[in-house]
């Protein structure tokens, strides 16, 4: 294997314990084999004494008092022999390894047929030892009356472990946290019988709020349902509840923004119960999850061809540039699930291409490949290339910050446009025929460097298609969490205590999930027919004061928020669109194809190159005429 791009094996065991010392983890198992046998036999004690006071009692019931001179001797040994049985059915059932605190009615269920199973049992072995003279040893009346005394029995010994459970809870939580619950239903039930049935959690449901009026006023365990999902800012008043869980996994994306509107304006923390959750039956306060940006921007679902995107990456050699980026990484994990022969991960940033390379061998060990490489240096990506022959090849890397590129213009240009242009040619030397760029909003009339190195690294794109690459520009806004964008800056703000800035309060931003812009990326991938320019739907423009002020409502902060002015290039608002750029409807609801898309000559990647050589000794104001050379339509020199 070619030395540099794809390490050895190392292993990732942590320090092992010498030989002979045990682990903690030995103490804590030991411990829970020691409570679960000593349980296990307080319950087979128990129901020995329920069995033999069963039998008592069936024979005196059914003999009203005065059992018969020839049976008084049978009942000590049919009691020794159902105590034996019934145990022995237990444990092979599995009814000793219900825990006291979730008895319930899958319990019943069991412990009825069992119960059923052994009456059945001693019914048989009734006929086989009856003899003539005294006739069956257990009367079939009494038989019954058994049945229905041990049933009784067995199921009260288990509840009433639950009882205790019930009743300690109780007793702990009057001092814990008091919640309120958003949502009645399924969800909810499920949340609020954890939380009694573990009072060491230190919480407390204070009540409900639902939309549905059947259920206004009505109990669920100790709680009742107090009012709607519109009046949550009054009942928290009510109660004095600390949080607020809202438990709606299956709810609309617009009931679920009106639920999380109205738990903002109560200004207590919020937790949310995810829609995988329930999908297993049971649910817990570990399910829990704070409340992302994307729930309260409430954006649908995703449909794509799964099928068409499977079929242009199963089997092909993928190679990923930018790979350890917030747009790369999600790539990477989305493109290994379609098991692609290689996927060839190349960044800069070593410690996060290691990790995003760990995360993919764990799924896909043999297609895993990685490259420490710089996208400016010809060379090391030319061999790269060499090594990898990739099929396919998805542009990621890029410099995005648009202060930072303010400052540092020649390192946009060297990135983006040089690191660019490097990338075709490499995918014209080796053959590569399928070509993606992962573009942003902010090269369309672009006011900033980022933007119009962007905008530049489009316009390659389309030169190159005139050579027969089949190359797909994606062009979107701003992603939800990415490294360096406004949802990360607003929470360390909101941990340390400090103000919120803004740059002005009606600047507006297109915002959409990582995941999200992804699988969109890989769809258009599948749509293109050579030379397109797709544009994902971002959905409304939203006002960052407005994704400010959610977010600190739902953390339950009382941050302020200060306005500082837009930056250095700065747009007030993003287009996705140039004015001469119509968009069209695709197979895919979410991904446009522009009308046109301009027809640039084959001079200009070389044009890019003989400004990319120069702006190395030119100064800010001197690489922004360049970039003007390259887009006439950036429109940013005026502020150098």
């Amino acid at each position: 294997m070619t030395r540099g791009f794809a390490p050895p094996d190392e292993p990732m065991d942590g320090p092992q314990n010498g030989e002979g010392v045990r682990s903690p983890a030995y103490g804590v198992a030991s411990r829970w084999r020691a409570s679960e046998a000593a349980q296990t036999a307080t319950f087979v004690l128990m129901d020995i004494a329920v069995v033999w006071g069963s039998t008592i009692l069936a024979y005196f019931v059914r003999f009203e008092g005065d059992i018969p001179a020839d049976l008084v001797g049978i009942v000590t040994p049919v009691a020794f022999a159902a105590s034996l049985l019934f145990p022995l059915l237990f444990l092979v059932f599995g009814l000793y390894g219900f825990i006291w605190r979730y008895v319930g009615v899958p319990t019943l269920v069991r412990l009825g047929y069992v119960t059923a199973l052994g009456i059945a049992i001693m019914l048989a072995a009734d006929f086989a030892l009856a003899t003539p003279p005294v006739g069956r040893p257990v009367p079939l009346g009494t038989l019954v009356i058994f049945g229905v005394l041990i049933f009784t029995g067995f199921f009260g010994v288990r509840i009433f472990g639950r009882l205790i459970a019930y009743v300690q809870s109780g007793q702990a939580t009057r001092r814990g946290s008091r919640v309120l619950i958003v949502g009645a239903g399924d969800a909810g039930s499920l949340l609020q019988r954890d939380i009694e049935n573990n009072p060491s959690l230190g919480v407390r449901v204070v009540g409900f709020v639902d939309d549905d009026p059947a259920k206004r006023g009505k109990y669920l365990g100790r709680a009742r349902v107090l009012g709607a999902i519109g009046q949550v800012e009054q009942v928290v008043h009510d109660t004095q509840a600390d949080e607020i869980f809202v438990a709606m996994p299956s709810a609309s994306v617009e009931d679920m923004r009106h639920a999380l509107y109205a738990c903002g304006r109560a200004r207590l923390p919020v937790r949310i119960v995810p829609a995988l959750a329930v999908r297993k039956g049971e649910l817990g306060l570990y399910d829990l999850e704070d409340v992302d940006l994307e729930d309260f921007l409430g954006r649908e679902p995703v449909v794509t061809d799964l099928r068409a995107v499977r079929a242009s990456l199963e089997g092909k050699r993928v190679l990923v540039t930018g790979a350890a980026g917030s747009i790369g990484s999600e790539l990477c994990r989305q493109i290994v699930n379609h098991n692609p022969a290689k996927l060839v991960m190349v960044e800069i940033d070593e410690s996060r291409l290691y990790e995003v390379y760990l995360e993919v061998k764990d799924v896909a060990p043999s297609a895993a490949w990685m490259a420490l490489c710089d996208i400016r240096d010809e060379e090391k990506l030319a061999r790269v290339f060499e090594y990898a022959r990739p099929d396919a090849v998805i542009h990621a890397a890029a410099y995005k910050h648009v202060p930072l590129m303010e400052l540092e213009p020649d390192e946009a240009v060297l990135t983006n446009v040089l690191g660019t242009r490097n990338v075709i040619a490499q995918c014209c030397s080796h053959g590569v025929c399928d070509l993606t760029l992962i573009s942003t909003d902010k090269a369309v009339m672009p006011t900033s460097v980022m933007g119009a190195t962007k905008r530049a690294a489009e316009k390659m794109f389309f030169a190159a298609a005139r050579q027969g690459i089949r190359c797909t520009v994606v062009r979107f806004g701003n992603v939800l969490g990415s490294r360096g964008s406004v949802v990360p800056i607003f929470e360390q703000a909101l941990r340390r205590g400090e103000r919120i800035r803004i740059t002005d309060p009606e600047v507006t931003r297109y915002f959409m999930t990582i995941s999200e812009a992804v699988q969109l990326v890989l769809q258009a991938r599948v749509l293109t027919e050579g030379a397109d320019l797709f544009v994902l739907d971002m959905g409304d423009p939203v006002r960052v004061l407005d994704l400010a002020q959610a977010l600190i409502e739902m953390r339950g902060g009382r941050a302020e928020v200060e306005f500082s002015g837009l930056r250095p290039a700065e747009k007030m608002h993003e287009v996705l669109i140039a004015s001469d750029e119509g968009l069209v409807p695709t197979s895919c609801e979410k991904v446009m194809r522009a009308s046109a898309v301009p027809v640039v000559s084959r001079e200009f990647g070389q044009l890019c190159e003989e400004v990319a050589a120069s702006v190395r000794k030119a100064d800010a104001a001197a690489v922004r005429a360049m970039v003007a050379r390259l887009v006439p339509e950036y429109s940013g020199g005026m502020g150098a």
